[in-house]
């Protein structure tokens, strides 16, 4: 089963417009066993926040190798809570992006490919006393110089 979600923005002005495109959805874990549930972001960076409440940029972009924002892999969530914005993508042979939530219980998973090269940020939102997971790809970045604007569209462009 598939779904294809594709977007287009035209800037059909004079002047260049700063846009920002993502989507929002949420997918459920069919078990309701959140801790078993296995989250794969294919990204070498997280961009931090300054914290859980505000979640604003602080301009801090580690590696996420050997860090418990290392979802390179398939792993576990565990009791881990996300609201976190993942960047610098591995990206597959043929240059798109693979977001994965595994639910070993249900023997189910969901597999959210990006194939345009703007997509530069991943958000994900898992609280961890639900049993759903959001994964949010998107053009802007949770980084201080473009959390506001992914891109400026320049007048009468498309992407």
């Amino acid at each position: 089963m598939a779904f294809l979600l594709k977007v287009t923005a035209a800037n059909t002005g004079s002047e260049p417009c700063p846009i920002g495109i993502g989507w929002h959805p949420y997918f459920n874990i069919p078990s309701g066993d959140r801790k078993q549930a296995k989250l794969k972001i294919p990204a070498n960076t997280p961009a931090l926040v300054d914290n859980q409440d505000d979640i604003f940029p602080s301009g801090v972009t580690p590696p996420t190798a050997n860090s418990k924002d290392d979802f390179r892999q398939p792993r576990a969530m565990g009791d881990q809570f996300l609201d976190d914005c993942f960047i610098d993508f591995i990206g597959d042979g043929d240059g798109s992006v693979a977001a994965e939530i595994h639910d070993p219980a249900s023997h189910l998973a969901v597999k959210v490919i990006s194939v345009s090269s703007a997509v530069k940020a991943c958000q994900c939102y898992a609280p961890p006393d639900k049993s759903f997971l959001v994964l949010e790809p998107q053009f802007n970045t949770g980084t201080l110089s473009t959390r506001r604007f992914g891109r400026l569209a320049t007048p009468v462009s498309s992407f």
